[in-house]
């Protein structure tokens, strides 16, 4: 009773608006020498100077005197926090290079989840979401479920963690139509400041293959007489499991009068009727 009215006095007499000071990271920790406790101070004395390659070599020596397996996991974050930051800190100085920011953020996506949950883990993902937004225009996210992809085709919003790569839905897609199309009305006009497509395309069971399309509007009418719409097209291969599918501009095929200055949508399409569900997730425009 006396150390519960202890603190509750200590509470009361903070000064208006404060918070009770939040305990330093070593006081979070069982020791089972003292020398494991100073280690890790100057340990997080030197990653807050953001000497992070001196304070992993600290965090590691005082792990050997973390007293207990919870205590042990406690320090082992603050290993991997270290090492996270010396990372960031590279990927932080890549990204300055803008024809190096692509391969900065593929990096930083890859090894995210080894940091998620450190003491650096909120650093990392603000780098990344600020790195996003200047790397990808995103075409669809599929975060929003509403009626704008329709149940009658088969298009269904799914918050399937093994479905869903980035955010927390994804598009379930059954192929119940011929042609079946995912049309992207919302997107630039002119694409000439990008250089890619790219979304994630699962197939669950059979696969089979699809088509990229970007429409540019309009109808042509080729040498022989034809009339074809104007196109850029890329026939793409079935695949096993979930992937990343990059398309480069310079791969698409034309068909009739295209122009990257002049795009109407984008569409994801199946020909001929399939009996087969794929899931789709967060389509964007890669900038040059």
């Amino acid at each position: 009773m006396r150390f519960a009215l202890t603190i509750c006095l200590a509470l009361c007499w903070l000064p208006q608006g404060e918070e009770p000071k939040k305990p330093a990271p070593a006081d979070e920790i069982a020791w089972a020498k003292p020398e494991g406790r100073a280690e890790f101070e100057q340990g997080h004395s030197a990653y807050e100077a953001k000497k992070y390659a001196e304070a992993h070599q600290h965090f590691k020596k005082s792990r050997s005197h973390a007293d207990g397996k919870d205590a042990k996991a406690m320090v082992d974050l603050w290993i991997a926090a270290a090492l996270g930051a010396h990372e960031l800190e590279g990927l932080e100085r890549k990204a300055q290079d803008s024809g190096a920011r692509e391969g900065a953020l593929r990096a930083a996506e890859s090894d995210y989840p080894k940091y998620e949950k450190t003491p650096i883990g909120g650093r990392y993902r603000e780098f990344i979401e600020r790195l996003r937004k200047e790397v990808y225009f995103v075409l669809e996210d599929f975060e929003r479920p509403s009626k704008r992809f329709s149940e009658a085709q088969g298009k269904t919003f799914v918050a399937d963690a093994k479905r869903v790569h980035e955010g927390k839905h994804a598009l379930k897609w059954q192929i119940i139509s011929d042609p079946a199309e995912l049309k992207i009305k919302e997107l630039p006009k002119d694409l000439t400041a990008f250089k890619s497509v790219a979304f994630w395309m699962e197939f669950e069971g059979t696969d089979v293959s699809y088509q990229a399309m970007f429409r540019a509007g309009g109808e042509s009418k080729t040498d022989t007489g034809k009339i074809t719409e104007n196109v850029f097209v890329r026939d793409l291969p079935g695949h096993k499991g979930a992937k990343r599918v990059e398309i480069p501009f310079k791969d698409f095929q034309t068909y009739g009068q295209v122009d990257w200055k002049n795009v109407e949508d984008f569409r994801v399409r199946f020909i001929g009727r399939r009996n087969v569900t794929v899931y789709i997730d967060e389509i964007v425009l890669i900038r040059k």
